[in-house]
């Protein structure tokens, strides 16, 4: 199965990141509280923008932790014949790019191909290459790729909680778990195929 995935707060642990720099603003900062994709509402005005472009340029992004078995997960989904295509709508900066790269080649992360700064979303990607399957965090990507009937992982996160499970749609919040319901649908599509 060819597997669109998200990298931030899907495989790479940018909460953790970002929070040193939020908490520069906002001592009393807490990932928990924020309840939307793009942290409206927990910084004023600009701050926010203040903080990303601050932590963009820090190089931060070769330095990331993992989401807890992301990789190990990886690696099983590569063993049992699955394709992986990182999809991120982090800023292409060639920096970044370079950076996010760096970052997946070191933590061992298999896949066939990146790519950045996808801002006209990721459905249309996903639909050009061909791609069977979402993981994601964003409830707007989530929404307009189920919406056409391909399956889709919402990584659970506090900022995507308004989003329900239906046929397409899958919350799950660990990478083993995701795993197995990936193989639970690759059996059904195999299934429809023989049939």
């Amino acid at each position: 199965m060819k597997i669109a995935c998200d990298i931030d707060n899907v495989v790479a642990d940018f909460g953790k990141t970002i929070d040193k720099y939020a908490k520069y603003y906002n001592p009393e900062f807490d990932m928990r509280d924020v309840k939307d994709y793009d942290f409206r509402g927990v910084f004023p005005d600009g701050v926010f923008r203040k903080i990303v472009q601050n932590f963009q340029h820090s190089g931060e992004y070769r330095n990331m932790s993992t989401i807890s078995g992301a990789v190990e997960a990886n690696h099983r989904l590569y063993e049992k014949g699955h394709q992986v295509y990182f999809l991120t709508t982090r800023n292409y900066y060639p920096s970044i790019w370079m950076d996010t790269l760096f970052w997946l080649d070191k933590k061992g992360f298999k896949f066939e191909e990146m790519f950045h700064n996808l801002n006209l979303g990721k459905l249309p990607l996903i639909q050009t290459l061909g791609l069977e399957v979402l993981v994601d965090d964003d409830p707007k990507e989530i929404e307009e790729v189920s919406d056409k009937n391909i399956p889709c992982v919402i990584f659970d996160q506090p900022w995507n909680q308004e989003v329900n499970e239906n046929l397409y749609v899958k919350r799950l919040s660990q990478w083993e778990w995701i795993v197995h319901y990936l193989d639970d649908l690759e059996s059904i599509k195999n299934g429809k195929r023989q049939a």
